[in-house]
């Protein structure tokens, strides 16, 4: 069953930044309160075009190289 937020603008917005900080920060532990399983199907709708559908479709070289987009590109081509 997909999880109704996944890939949605606001995770996008939010997990791109989330990604480079602790790669640079590199904190022993991490901890989400609000997290789902990272499994999930991402299924498409008009949220999900429009965000991690409509990122990972564009050719932006600074969003290929982000930490976020590896981590994207690792899980969606599984």
């Amino acid at each position: 069953m997909p999880y109704n937020h996944a890939g949605e603008i606001g995770d996008v917005w939010k997990h791109l930044p989330l990604c480079d900080i602790l790669k640079i920060e590199k904190p022993v532990k991490y901890r989400e309160s609000n997290s789902a399983y990272s499994g999930y199907t991402i299924s498409s709708k008009p949220q999900t075009e429009y965000g991690i559908l409509k990122m990972l479709r564009l050719d932006n070289q600074e969003f290929m190289n982000s930490v976020y987009y590896s981590v994207l590109k690792k899980e969606w081509d599984r």
